[in-house]
């Protein structure tokens, strides 16, 4: 049986003042916690990743 993950959202952030960039899978384009010093940041850049079932399944085989 398939698990229905739905849409994903690759999401891009850029804490500017403490410089650390990261990229993290959400459900939505959602604000962020900086995981250097702990800062509420918004993503620079939101992509969707409409089926990100078919992309773990290329990623695992």
């Amino acid at each position: 049986m398939a698990v229905d993950y739905g849409e994903a959202f690759l999401n891009f952030y850029k804490h500017e003042e403490c410089g650390t960039r990261w990229a993290d899978l959400w459900s939505c384009g959602c604000d962020d916690k900086c995981p250097k010093c702990g800062g509420e940041i918004e993503p620079y850049l939101s992509l969707a990743v409409p089926d990100i079932e078919a992309e773990m399944v290329n990623i695992h085989s």
